[in-house]
């Protein structure tokens, strides 16, 4: 990158006039989002120095996803659509950049419509599908966190039932329990037939919650033909 900087200032040195750099990098100073431009590289440089831009009147960065300023002359315009989550709520549009007879002569933002926000919902996934306050986010790409205690059927079905641009369903606990890997060990020592190392799985995926009395029945039932077929065969 440094090279070929060097290239365009010196070529600028001999034939003058306007000037402008285009380039695809992480530039010192920039403000990424968390897991969504990758790791890119010049050589052996993760981060282009500031300093490097240093001679044309205006510098265009590509790869960061968000519109940042770096200096008057060094501008990421930011990709024209949210591509994550985490993107959510940034503007989306281009800089409009006047050149002059002496150089830079301005700088404006222009705006690009956002055709459908990017919003999280998060809550109990009974009031996720029924309470009226999230109305207003039916028509948007949706991330949903439910934080029932235990994971639920079918979320994403359920979910995209009334959120149809429903993206990415989370099971985010409102309260977990610390790990007890070693209790869960002792349970399944403990247990005495196949029903209660079942019973013991169950509570430990399930934030303590074990079988329900229907669910007893039902492992009993699958048990006992298992037994059934054991003897046949």
């Amino acid at each position: 990158m440094a090279h070929a900087l060097d290239l365009v200032r010196a070529d600028l040195a001999e034939r003058g006039g306007r000037s402008l750099v285009a380039a695809h990098c992480f530039a010192a100073g920039v403000d990424a989002t968390p897991g969504v431009e990758r790791e890119i590289r010049q050589g052996g440089l993760d981060v282009v120095p500031l300093a490097a831009f240093d001679g044309p009147d205006y510098v265009a960065l590509g790869h960061i996803h968000g519109r940042q300023q770096l200096s008057e002359r060094v501008r990421y315009a930011g990709a024209p659509l949210h591509y994550s989550f985490g993107e959510a709520g940034k503007p989306r549009g281009s800089w409009l950049v006047d050149l002059g007879a002496e150089g830079l002569s301005s700088v404006r933002w222009l705006d690009l419509p956002v055709p459908r926000a990017l919003v999280t919902v998060k809550g109990r996934l009974d009031d996720l599908l029924t309470d009226d306050r999230y109305d207003a986010e039916t028509e948007h790409w949706v991330r949903a966190e439910y934080t029932d205690p235990t994971p639920q059927p079918d979320p994403m079905r359920r979910l995209q039932a009334r959120f149809p641009f429903c993206a990415t369903v989370v099971h985010q606990p409102a309260e977990t329990r610390p790990d007890d890997g070693d209790g869960y060990a002792r349970r399944v020592r403990a247990a005495r037939d196949d029903a209660e190392i079942i019973d013991a799985f169950l509570a430990h995926v399930r934030e303590g919650e074990g079988a329900t009395a229907a669910e007893r029945d039902l492992i009993r039932d699958v048990l006992d033909a298992r037994t059934v077929a054991e003897a046949r065969a």
